[in-house]
């Protein structure tokens, strides 16, 4: 929830909540975040050990496979990650020099927008194709309107032209 928060991506904490009780049945924790990716039916999570900032916000998975969020450097060069504290019910921000040996995962928790698959798409093109009369005469009509203003301007051009050639 905390990842979806910080990439400002929608995400239905009842669903969510789903998948992490179904991958907590997974031995590892690269295993659960693929489980929970399968079952929200978003892209596949991208597995790294390499930070790199443009990355950010990345789950980061300790080798005790705690799960941390890693939020990016400070100005000391430390990464500056997140980890939930269960008692206190609220995060805490720590930093660590080096994040090697730890797992990054990055998540997108909602799958890509495509056009062609949108409802309301289709029900728009489908309401502009049932008027294929209606369509073509708009389309002759601005064909013939720009037709004229272009044949306007090449006669007022000629016109000018053949007065600047009289008066050579």
């Amino acid at each position: 929830m905390r990842v979806g928060h910080l990439q400002r991506e929608p995400v239905d904490k009842i669903a969510v909540q789903e998948a992490i009780t179904s991958a907590l049945k997974e031995a590892n924790p690269t295993a659960q975040i693929s489980h929970i990716a399968h079952i929200l039916q978003i892209p596949k999570p991208l597995f790294f050990n390499q930070p790199n900032l443009a990355r950010v916000p990345t789950i980061l998975v300790t080798e005790a496979g705690k799960w941390d969020i890693l939020r990016g450097k400070n100005s000391h060069g430390e990464w500056v990650c997140e980890s939930f504290d269960q008692q206190e019910g609220s995060w805490n921000e720590q930093t660590l020099v080096n994040v090697q040996g730890h797992c990054l995962v990055k998540i997108q928790l909602s799958a890509p927008f495509t056009a062609s698959k949108s409802p309301v798409y289709k029900l728009i093109k489908n309401e502009v194709f049932s008027h294929k009369r209606l369509l073509l005469e708009a389309l002759l009509a601005s064909i013939t309107i720009n037709i004229v203003a272009l044949a306007t301007a090449f006669y007022t051009m000629q016109g000018y032209n053949f007065r600047n050639n009289s008066l050579i």
